[in-house]
């Protein structure tokens, strides 16, 4: 991987990394949790929710004949991202105590 190819596509992976690890995670979250859900399983679906890209979406470009170096730094983005995400979501979700 080129450091090149890396910083013509920040915009598409910034964009795919928000959106996987803040927005969805904290509105699927919030959704079950308006729905009753709380507790241990609520913890576990926000992990769920917050999971890094699977690595199977590089093998799906590739196949399709599409993007797979776009894919492939979005899979390294969101995995390091996710570190940081799932922390803190289980510290916010701890100290709100809704686990």
């Amino acid at each position: 991987m080129r450091i090149y190819n890396l910083r013509n596509s920040i915009a598409l992976i910034s964009l795919a990394g928000v959106i996987k690890l803040l927005i969805l995670p904290a509105t699927l979250t919030f959704v079950c949790w308006h729905a009753g859900i709380s507790g241990e399983l609520l913890g576990i679906l926000f992990i769920l929710f917050a999971a890094p890209t699977a690595i199977a979406s590089f093998v799906m470009a590739d196949a399709m004949g599409s993007n797979a170096k776009l894919a492939a730094n979005i899979i390294v983005a969101t995995t390091l991202g996710s570190i940081v995400t799932i922390s803190l979501g289980i510290f916010f979700l701890k100290s709100f105590l809704l686990i």
